[in-house]
């Protein structure tokens, strides 16, 4: 048997309440690198509008079918969920949840981590993170981080679509929409400072 490294995906999502703590999630969709064309494939009937599936902008019924068909893939799924989210430091809330989501990456042998593309200066915050965790050990050297948008790597869509699966049961009780991500799905529960 041949080895073929992984290659994790990783994307986002957040839900505030007023005037109570909110929720960060950050996901990884874990691949082997010779799967990624044929999961890219089926990435692609997922994007019925033509600009990608965006779990914010899907219908209930669309949401249930992009889960479903994310949980046949060839990957698994890591969530690291931040508990006790202060909406006046998302950025806090975002560096506590990637650093533990690299260090598990990291723990599992992925080569590369993809991460879904924000402004330039946010994306520079991301890299001063990844610096600094290499230089205290807390990675290792073999990951390499970047930043790509959804448009150019659709496989950012299937982390948005289990950080948003995850966010929905934790905000709404939505448990419809993990449930088929059972077998699948890693969570990492921490608690933001």
């Amino acid at each position: 048997m041949t080895y073929s490294p992984s290659i994790a995906f990783v994307d986002e999502s957040m839900r505030q309440r007023h005037g109570r703590s909110g929720l960060y999630v950050m996901a990884a969709t874990v691949v082997t690198a010779d799967g990624v064309d044929e999961i890219r494939r089926a990435v692609k009937l997922l994007d019925r509008r033509g600009r990608g599936f965006h779990w914010r902008e899907a219908e209930p019924a669309e949401r249930q079918a992009a889960v479903a068909a994310v949980a046949e893939l060839e990957a698994v799924h890591h969530v690291v969920l931040g508990a006790g989210l202060d909406n006046q430091r998302q950025e806090r809330g975002r560096r506590e949840c990637l650093q533990r989501l690299l260090w598990e990456l990291g723990a599992l042998g992925v080569v590369e981590a993809w991460l879904d593309a924000r402004r330039e200066a946010q994306n520079k915050l991301d890299v001063r993170l990844v610096d600094t965790m290499r230089v205290r050990g807390a990675m290792p050297d073999s990951l390499r981080v970047d930043h790509v948008s959804s448009r150019a790597e659709p496989l950012i869509c299937l982390a948005d679509i289990v950080a948003g699966a995850v966010t929905a049961e934790w905000a709404e009780g939505a448990e419809e929409y993990v449930a088929p991500l059972a077998k699948v799905l890693q969570r990492h529960k921490i608690h933001l400072s």
